[in-house]
């Protein structure tokens, strides 16, 4: 994994990525110590959320994701298309264009912000699965009224989300009657994805409405909200928002519908190799699945060791594609 430093020494066009969102953060107040953690540190990126006036990590996160995605193409990769996984969505938005940077800024710390209320109010959990499916999972996730299905990561990669309490009664449910599976508790004080977040949907989208104005889409766009290619860029509205950040990921079955469109590269953008591993076991065995966090280096040699000639760009997970 590289940080944001490490690619800034060595890519001064990932630096001037940086100095940008750095400065836009600044200007709209919302940031008290990007400046010194990414340009001056060699801090690697965290996956914690917890913070003040806006959380620093997610937007580490989101100038990383972006950067990098943009990064790529700069150096002559051809994007295809994008998607991203529950937050990343918004950086995968921003590469795609359908959002300006100060609309993308402003919407990552609305929504911490508010996710971070929650937080507060109610604290949530979330439990990544592996070896439950949903029909598994369904019968006792119905019992709990504060609970959820929140990613659909493949057809047997679930996380569930919701209130602790009912969350570790669920869990305890699950184990001690389903075989073969694993659960993993995430090191995260908000249940994203979960009903704790429906007071904070109708927040979202007022406040959103007030600053985002899609424009039209410069790259193809599959959504992890619908689970299908987003065509009207009009519907990346403030609405959308709203339901991407309550509403389940679905992510299997955006990848899915990323393949049958002909997409058969895919490229994670993350300083963690987390995706990765999903959309291998959801894409064709001759599909090359890659990560930023090997390193922008041993990216392309792997793409020029395959003779593609592609396509990559954005978030938590970038598709690509010899015909495009």
């Amino acid at each position: 994994v590289q940080s944001c430093r490490e690619l800034a020494v060595a890519f001064p066009f990932f630096k001037e990525q940086l100095v940008h969102f750095v400065t836009l953060f600044e200007k709209l107040g919302l940031s008290h110590s990007l400046r010194n953690d990414l340009l001056t540190n060699s801090k690697m990126l965290s996956y914690q959320f917890g913070g003040s006036a806006v959380d620093e990590s997610a937007a580490q996160l989101f100038i990383y994701q972006v950067s990098t995605g943009r990064l790529l193409i700069h150096l002559g990769l051809h994007c295809g298309a994008v998607l991203g996984h529950s937050f990343g969505e918004i950086s995968a938005a921003c590469v795609a264009q359908v959002i300006d940077d100060e609309a993308a800024i402003r919407l990552v710390h609305e929504r911490v912000s508010l996710q971070q209320q929650s937080a507060r109010d109610n604290p949530g959990q979330m439990c990544a699965w592996r070896g439950l499916t949903c029909e598994q999972a369904q019968p006792f996730v119905s019992k709990y009224p504060l609970l959820s299905i929140a990613c659909f990561n493949t057809s047997n990669s679930i996380v569930l989300a919701g209130e602790q309490h009912q969350l570790q009664d669920c869990v305890a449910e699950i184990k001690s009657s389903v075989a073969d599976c694993k659960e993993f508790l995430l090191p995260i004080g908000c249940a994203f994805h979960s009903p704790l977040l429906d007071a904070s949907v109708p927040l979202l989208v007022q406040r959103v409405a007030q600053f985002l104005t899609p424009s039209p889409l410069h790259l193809r766009f599959f959504s992890t909200v619908t689970g299908r290619e987003m065509i009207d860029y009009n519907d990346f509205a403030a609405a959308y928002w709203g339901k991407q950040l309550r509403n389940p990921v679905l992510f299997s079955t955006a990848i899915q519908k990323a393949e049958e469109h002909g997409f058969d590269s895919f490229i994670e953008i993350g300083p963690k190799a987390l995706l990765a591993y999903y959309v291998k076991e959801l894409v064709n065995e001759k599909s090359l699945v890659l990560a930023s966090g090997q390193g922008v280096p041993v990216v392309f040699e792997s793409l020029w060791e395959h003779g593609i000639n592609v396509a990559i760009a954005s978030t938590s997970l970038l598709p690509s594609t010899v015909p495009f």
